[in-house]
């Protein structure tokens, strides 16, 4: 949808429309009461500690009906449903189960009672779908539910230090007596706070240990009393010891005691640290007291082919080196190197659970694995606790092939799309994953010659609707396990290496030119601090491009007389290098606030170019300039530029329902002397699915420029760009999800230009420069794939 006046009427109106039918009390219940609205009064909080209704709300045990933005969709969509129709439906669909039971048994089909039951059992209707999965139905204030919330405030208070806490409810009513407002009336009062803190060891092993863990608590004096806090720090030394050894060591083996009689609001608290005990079955029933010992890696066994599904698992083969154990059938198709790399402990060192988790998640990538799980078996061996390392893994299918299809229409044009990809998990035996990829493409395109320069199409052109573009495109992509060509002996375990070699080749063949683009790139990156999610990207990209022009086309770039087009669709080289740094704040799967950001930098031709005037320097006479002034390498002249860009994302979970993401990506490339211009395939554009998406790709700006065809959309490109959206994502059930978005900004030129007027970027009126386009959106969300459906209006068109 493309009117954006129209559009925002109609949203309008649909919105006062929902909003004004929707009768929050039209199937509630006789003698109920609907609960409008629930909120949380705290007064007199406490200056030094926080207690805000975003602590205290998860505790309440009834909620209110949910909302989008300001909307209770869910009860709206509930109450829209006939409950008389909604009954009718449930009957006919009975009935049809009937029928459909009937017909099978008349055809000699046998159905078992399980079968039939299982048949009759399914009798939900669309409209049940919509009235209790999308909607929800009103939510009436239950007595029983509110005392339970006011139990709970008050208790959570006494977790968090405020003993002697009051929580009253009170409960205002309307008019007619059929909405009611609760509030939650919460007086902490002052905060019990930690006096001193005592630890007692009663595990003589675990006593010499008592410094260290006093160094690294999480609790100290002066805090306040916080039973989270505590059993944070019941968590912190069963770690601590599980780390140092200590395999059987849980936090249950802490318990801690607090005395609260000392007075003037303060706590003494001691932390008890108990041995290991068992209990032995004897005529006595006695339990038998041990402290707790240190556990050291024995053998360690890998099951390479390990099917769970098989009750009865035995391998064929073994390969033995010193402590350590290959299992497989027949042949081992996996380096025992990389196993080991992989594997952060070994024979004889002292146990350590985060190296075993560590362990666990390094070989779960690996791509030719579907499932790895490691298990730990004691034994004793003299007087020393050893555990044995069985890793089992389930291979995965070494070969896979898939086939994606796509069909566009833009402006009455059809085009079809598909791609062949073919995947090795193993291609050198050390997981490494191979793909080719084989992309072909036709489509229907108005030629860029059939617009004159007055704007007038001919005729001819959009009489005869045929593909008359077409394009294929295979590629073959390595990834490896460390840096390709080094081995894996060069890196540390902590950094991750991972690199990939691709290469290509993409042929087209469109009605004004005929386009080939080589194309080698080798990847890089590694883990810069695994605590903080930081990672650094590298790339070094080689291509060439080979552009046949059409006599038409030739002549309509010389007739446009624009610099830029004519640089664009030149033959030119790229050699390119790129760094990356990506920074990802999010740390657990439930986080409320995290962001995400990705810097990155490229620069093309500069390193070439210094060596060109370096041979020029000392008489080299291949190395010299072209009648343009650039330098060639085999008649072709390669790209120089810089290229800087920011990806910065904000997200915000309000609860597991609704979700705001707030997105920032600026960019800015400068092209520097021997072609002149950024290459077509390095600039920016605005517009398309993860653009500004009320516009199509390369149709927006650049500036307030317009081309005064209106039809000519292929030179809308830019040098510099800056983007931004802010979207609401709400959950309307578990697979289908809504979302509200707004995305602004354009595309500029460095420099003015006579072909493309307001095309540059200036300061002073970059603002009046900048696209809004609004919309709504739809997500499918099925885990292995996603379905996403936008419609966006123009809200702003700068041209």
């Amino acid at each position: 949808m493309r009117s954006g006046t129209s559009f925002l009427y109609l949203f309008l109106l649909i919105l006062v429309l929902l909003v004004s039918s929707c009768a929050p009390t039209k199937r509630l219940q006789e003698g109920k009461v609907f609960l409008k609205k629930q909120r949380i009064e705290v007064k007199n909080p406490p200056k030094d500690y926080k207690i805000g209704d975003e602590d205290l709300s998860p505790v309440l045990k009834q909620r209110t009906n949910r909302k989008i933005l300001f909307f209770r969709f869910h009860l709206w969509v509930h109450n829209r449903i006939n409950p008389e129709r909604q009954i009718k439906s449930r009957l006919k669909r009975k009935f049809r189960i009937e029928k459909k039971i009937q017909r099978r048994l008349q055809n000699g089909k046998s159905l078992s009672q399980k079968q039939i039951t299982e048949l009759r059992s399914d009798t939900t209707t669309f409209r049940d779908w919509l009235s209790e999965t999308v909607g929800e139905a009103p939510v009436s204030i239950d007595s029983l539910k509110l005392k339970n919330s006011e139990e709970q405030l008050g208790t959570y208070l006494m977790k968090h230090g405020f003993f002697d806490n009051v929580v009253n409810t009170r409960i205002d009513t309307s008019r007619n007596g059929l909405k009611a407002q609760v509030t939650f009336e919460v007086t902490p009062n002052n905060a019990f706070i930690i006096d001193t803190i005592r630890y007692e060891f009663q595990d003589q092993n675990l006593s010499l240990k008592s410094e260290l863990l006093k160094d690294k608590r999480t609790i100290n004096s002066g805090d306040v009393f916080d039973v989270e806090k505590l059993d944070n720090e019941r968590e912190r030394i069963q770690n601590y010891l599980n780390n140092k050894g200590y395999y059987t060591f849980s936090k249950e083996y802490v318990t801690y005691l607090a005395d609260s009689t000392l007075g003037d609001n303060r706590v003494a608290i001691s932390m008890l640290i108990a041995p290991l005990r068992k209990n032995t079955i004897s005529k006595q029933d006695t339990t038998i007291v041990y402290n707790h010992s240190k556990f050291y890696i024995g053998n360690i066994a890998y099951h390479t082919t390990y099917d769970p599904s098989v009750i009865s698992y035995s391998p064929n083969d073994t390969l033995v080196q010193e402590q350590t154990f290959f299992y497989y059938d027949s042949v081992l198709k996996v380096k025992p190197d990389l196993l080991k790399y992989l594997t952060t402990f070994s024979s004889g060192d002292i146990y350590m659970k985060e190296r075993v988790t560590e362990t666990y998640r390094k070989l779960s990538r690996l791509s030719m694995f579907r499932s790895v799980n490691i298990q730990m078996k004691e034994r004793d061996v003299g007087n020393l606790k050893v555990l044995d390392c069985n890793i089992y893994m389930t291979p995965a299918a070494e070969y896979t092939t898939s086939f994606e299809a796509g069909v566009t229409h833009r402006d009455g044009l059809f085009g079809l799309s598909g791609s062949l990809v073919a995947r090795d998990r193993n291609v050198f035996k050390r997981s490494e994953n191979g793909e080719l990829r084989i992309l072909a493409a036709v489509e229907t395109q108005q030629p860029l010659t059939a617009v004159d320069v007055q704007g007038d199409t001919q005729n001819e052109v959009t009489e005869n609707l045929r593909f008359n573009t077409f394009e294929i495109g295979p590629e073959l992509t390595v990834n490896f396990n460390h840096w390709f060509p080094f081995g894996l002996d060069k890196f540390t375990k902590s950094n991750e290496p991972k690199s990939s070699l691709t290469a290509g080749f993409n042929y087209q063949n469109r009605p004004d030119y005929e386009r080939r683009k080589y194309r080698l790139k080798y990847g890089l990156n590694f883990v810069e601090n695994p605590s903080k999610g930081s990672k650094v990207f590298g790339f070094a990209d080689l291509s060439t491009i080979n552009i046949n022009k059409s006599v038409a086309f030739d002549e309509l770039l010389l007739t446009l007389n624009d610099d830029f087009l004519s640089n664009s669709y030149q033959n030119h080289l790229i050699g390119s290098l790129r760094g990356v740094w990506e920074l990802n704040k999010k740390k657990k799967r439930n986080q409320r606030i995290y962001s995400y950001n990705r810097v990155s930098g490229e620069m093309a031709g500069l390193l070439t170019r210094l060596a060109f005037n370096l041979a020029n320097d000392v008489g080299f006479d291949k190395a010299e300039l072209d009648e343009t002034g650039s330098y060639t390498i085999s008649g072709i002249r390669f790209a120089e530029y810089l290229k800087f860009d920011e990806d910065y994302r904000l997200y915000f979970r309000f609860d597991e329902k609704n979700t705001t993401a707030l997105r920032l990506n600026a960019g800015i490339g400068v092209p520097l002397k021997n072609l002149g211009v950024l290459p077509f395939e390095k600039s920016y554009y605005a517009g398309g699915s993860n653009g500004i998406r009320a516009w199509d790709p390369r149709t927006l700006g650049p500036g307030a420029y317009r081309d005064s065809s209106n039809q000519v959309t292929f030179n809308n490109v830019g040098e510099m760009k800056l983007l931004g959206s802010l979207e609401y994502r709400f959950k309307m059930t578990d697979t289908f999800e809504g979302a509200l978005f707004l995305d602004a900004g354009n595309i500029w030129f460095l420099e003015a230009s006579d072909t493309r007027p307001n095309s540059e970027f200036k300061f002073d009126n970059f603002l009046d420069q900048i696209a809004v386009g609004g919309g709504l959106g739809f997500r499918f969300d099925f885990d292995f794939f996603l379905i996403r459906f936008d419609v966006a209006a123009q809200l702003k068109d700068p041209s």
